[in-house]
């Protein structure tokens, strides 16, 4: 099938699979507390399983790029599809947290790999606005996973029980994989390809791009973002479920706010980035992002109001679409025989920050959301200071050039 005639269905397949590997940790978030007594585990050890899933995701990743440099996009595609289908098959069949620990790490790495190349994909087709429009696009699809899939995933749960969930993404994963291989060509062209596959190739294309100021600024922004999000997934139910008594089945609509607020941050990037240009619409989105975090912070410390928070978290929310979309933009904004590399570099920083804190967090938290968003509060500040770094450098590197 031609290139041309698959973009029409080519953002919908990526934002299937994207979506599946999104909903394979939001759609059992209402259910990590009945997973601790499934299991007989405490609260850490089932966080423990949505870690070792980003870091299957991140290692991946950083290998997925480098190959898709060289073999082109479709095949890495196809195989990082076919082993998250594997994975999610595995997991149905879990009898211990330990397994399942196990077997997260193997379905993240297959994640990873699609999801890279994902990325790299957009950027073979598309220019730089058009990337932005599109991988905003993506963001609002794939925030309808943290709205629909914990109420899903509830509702299921109550009924068949937490493993149920599993069979519904590996359905969503067969799908995208099946759809992929028969309708999307190879959007990397033969000239654009590094012509060896190689140690010394791999390290060379990775110092090229992490001495380029906008590819590990970029990157480094929306990775602190992304840490700082997941503090939040992954201690609000807790505090949600176990210190307010919200039914699991209930949890979802609760958990719907924030991602609501991302998809009218999207909104507002697809109609801003073609007026003010993809770094204006992510100072705003940086700015709104740290105002949310720290009204959200002084709620959770002076009243916890489930009104006060729902607010505060919409305020983040509309800022936290605006830094993805125009981060990610960004930072693979590179020749197209190393977009593939810096997508890697994206994906291994954002999924290792991820994985990073949602361990540190379920250490010290304690059904207790403080730590959790005083850490977002800090992510966003350093955010603001990495923008200012990569701007700095990029200065300073064009007045060398010149």
């Amino acid at each position: 099938m031609p290139l041309a005639y698959s973009r029409i269905i080519l953002p919908l397949v990526l934002v299937l699979m994207t979506l599946m590997a999104e909903m394979s940790t939001d759609i059992y978030i209402p259910c990590l507390p009945e997973m601790a007594r499934y299991f007989a585990v405490d609260q850490h050890t089932v966080v423990v399983t949505i870690s070792t899933y980003l870091l299957g995701f991140s290692i991946s990743g950083s290998l997925a790029g480098p190959f898709s440099d060289t073999f082109g996009r479709r095949p890495l595609f196809l195989i990082g599809s076919f082993i998250f289908t594997l994975s999610s098959i595995a997991c149905v069949l879990a009898d211990s947290a330990n397994w399942l620990i196990a077997i997260r790490l193997f379905q993240g790495a297959g994640a990873g790999i699609a999801y890279v190349t994902s990325n790299a994909i957009i950027k073979d087709v598309y220019n730089d606005q058009m990337s932005s429009r599109i991988f905003s696009f993506m963001g609002m699809m794939v925030t309808m996973s943290p709205m629909i899939a914990p109420i899903l995933g509830g509702i299921i749960t109550s009924y068949w029980g937490w493993k149920a969930n599993f069979y519904l993404i590996l359905v969503g994963a067969v799908i995208g994989l099946v759809v992929h291989f028969f309708r999307i060509p190879e959007s990397l062209k033969p000239e654009y390809r590094q012509p060896v596959l190689s140690y010394h190739k791999i390290i060379d294309s990775y110092k090229k791009l992490l001495w380029t100021p906008h590819v590990i600024g970029y990157s480094l922004i929306s990775g602190v973002t992304y840490g700082g999000l997941w503090t939040w997934i992954a201690e609000a139910p807790f505090y949600f479920i176990e210190v307010i008594g919200i039914d699991p089945k209930h949890y979802g609509y609760y958990s719907a706010i924030g991602p609501a607020a991302y998809i009218v941050g999207t909104i507002i990037n697809q109609l801003g980035v073609g007026r003010y240009g993809v770094i204006q619409m992510l100072k705003g989105g940086l700015l709104t992002m740290t105002f949310g975090s720290g009204l959200l912070f002084a709620v959770v410390c002076i009243n916890a109001s489930l009104l006060g928070i729902c607010t505060t978290i919409s305020v983040y929310g509309i800022g936290m679409a605006l830094v993805f979309a125009n981060s990610a933009a960004k930072a693979v904004d590179v020749e197209p025989h190393y977009r593939g590399t810096a997508s890697a570099i994206l994906s291994t920083i954002e999924m290792s920050f991820a994985a990073i804190s949602c361990y540190l967090i379920s250490l010290v938290s304690c059904n207790d959301l403080r730590p959790a968003t005083l850490t977002m509060v800090v992510c966003s500040f350093v955010c603001i200071y990495l923008f200012y770094l990569t701007n700095k450098a990029e200065t300073y590197q064009i007045k060398a050039k010149v």
